[in-house]
């Protein structure tokens, strides 16, 4: 029996090739670049994210203590600062109070008792991690009324509408980032250190008088107006 030589094109044609051409290349780095970007915009999104359940930590945390301090002080909100004389260096501000409640001994030495309690980490946001996070609504939970001086007990009973009445919230500093930030502005105060951040994807962290956070966008109400959430009203 004859067997016919196959041409060698026919060969050829049914021979696998054993390479990818310069396109086929190009467009699978490209796709690979287009998954690889995906990737790190969905990890950099999840860990933004559980900054932000860090930060509602902190604040709960917070409330926590100072609802601690209240039913131990006939039911007060924690003062900006404790009535009395003397330096603020001292457990007389809002952290230095709330402080032994978080299990938080501080350093008792003078001069650096002020500085201890800033570093505590329940006090530093995650977004804004090694600076001091939050800030009080002193205006309103420090005083009873505008025209007394700071420094006078305000108690939950006063607050009105405990749900929508800023306590705390997340804050920051444009003209001095690391320095100490923990007196709440409000929206119609002059002086724009210490107002609230929104630095969690265009939203800040809040705690509110009845003991919840919620987080409240840059788009919201939040800062447009004194008469709702910073008055207690009573």
């Amino acid at each position: 029996m004859n067997i016919r030589q196959q041409p060698e094109y026919q060969l050829q044609l049914r021979c696998p090739g054993h390479g990818f051409t310069l396109i086929e290349l190009l467009t699978v780095i490209a796709i690979i670049g287009i998954l690889a970007s995906l990737v790190l915009v969905s990890v950099g999104q999840v860990r933004r994210k559980a900054r932000a359940i860090k930060c509602t930590s902190n604040l709960r945390q917070i409330g926590i203590a100072a609802a601690a301090y209240s039913a131990e002080n006939k039911g007060r909100i924690v003062p900006c600062f404790y009535p009395g004389d003397g330096d603020a260096d001292d457990l007389r501000h809002w952290t230095g109070i709330l402080a032994p409640y978080m299990g938080w001994k501080g350093d008792n030495s003078p001069g650096q008792k002020w500085e201890s309690f800033n570093v505590m980490p329940v006090y530093q946001c995650p977004e804004n991690e090694g600076m001091f996070g939050y800030s009080h609504n002193y205006s309103e939970l420090s005083w009873i009324q505008a025209n007394q001086s700071i420094n006078q007990w305000v108690t939950y009973e006063q607050v009105e509408i405990p749900s929508k009445t800023v306590f705390m919230a997340d804050s920051y500093d444009p003209g001095n980032p690391t320095s100490w930030k923990g007196i709440l502005r409000k929206p119609s105060d002059s002086n724009k250190r210490s107002t609230v951040h929104f630095r969690h994807s265009d939203a800040a962290n809040v705690l509110w008088v009845d003991g919840h956070v919620s987080s409240m966008k840059q788009s919201s109400d939040l800062m447009r107006t004194d008469n709702y959430y910073f008055k207690k009203q009573k």
